[in-house]
């Protein structure tokens, strides 16, 4: 099974300027077919979440039921395969704390469209405390998390 990784955040930023603040991290790169960046083991995109068509209406209308604002960005990311996975995971939890940050705008983490690895509602960082741990030698770290948080076990988005 993939995993897909999302955050959706509600952004000042355009797509154009997360990419360009991603670049600046080492071992980053830019790519070329999407608006988006790679590292070792991760390729993410960054949309803008349109506001027309069926879908992203009824999406808003969960995000804003579940989490109580409308995400305008939605960066995406999938470790690349098994040889990949852990630096994968490194480095996209790496620019999603970039991101956050850079932006002050609320923002949620969601895997595979269901299960909420954090949230940051108000300023406030709440991480999934089933996701992260002390150990560091696990992909998701307390000790990467460069801002000050709480954690809570969250519930499967319906």
């Amino acid at each position: 099974m993939a995993l897909d990784f999302d955050l959706e955040i509600k952004s000042r930023m355009t797509p154009s300027e997360i990419v360009e603040l991603i670049l600046k991290l080492d071992g980053f790169h830019r790519t070329t077919d999407i608006i988006g960046f790679y590292a070792e083991g991760v390729v993410c995109s960054v949309n803008k979440i349109a506001s027309e068509g069926y879908y992203p209406k009824v999406h808003q209308e969960i995000m804003l039921e579940n989490f109580g604002f409308v995400p305008t960005l939605r960066l995406s990311y999938r470790p690349d395969g098994y040889e990949g996975y852990e630096a994968g995971m490194r480095n996209g939890l790496k620019a999603f704390m970039t991101v956050l940050q850079n932006d002050d705008g609320d923002a949620v983490c969601i895997l595979n469209g269901e299960s909420i690895k954090f949230t940051r509602i108000g300023g406030k960082l709440v991480l999934n405390s089933d996701s992260f741990s002390n150990d560091k030698e696990l992909v998701w770290s307390f000790d990467q998390i460069p801002v000050s948080f709480e954690t809570k076990k969250f519930e499967i988005l319906d």
